[in-house]
């Protein structure tokens, strides 16, 4: 299993402490070389971990590939979590899913 950097760790406990205080979009903001599909994966492995179902925008093809890797590496349960550019999405809404986390 990957460990988080303390900062990462804190990062994914203040995101889902804000999600308890109701708020339903916190923002992430963390500079380039911040691990942002580190934090994104261990939180995206939680939320799959207690049931939820995950989708995961990105806005370049090269980030499907990033992501993806990197929730492997995570050993997140991929059939619960679906990586889409919001490109195709929005051409296709008929095909957006339900998700428990966006």
């Amino acid at each position: 299993m990957f460990a988080l950097r303390p900062y990462q760790r804190d990062l994914v406990d203040k995101v889902q402490g804000a999600w308890r205080e109701g708020y339903q979009a916190p923002c992430v903001v963390l500079p380039w070389g911040g691990s942002k599909p580190v934090i994104v994966a261990q939180i995206t492995k939680n939320v799959i971990e207690n049931g939820g179902n995950v989708l995961f925008l990105v806005h370049r093809k090269e980030l499907i590939a990033q992501i993806y890797a990197t929730f492997i590496r995570f050993k997140t349960d991929i059939g619960r979590c679906r990586i889409e550019m919001v490109q195709t999405l929005s051409r296709h809404p008929e095909h957006i899913p339900n998700p428990d986390l966006t």
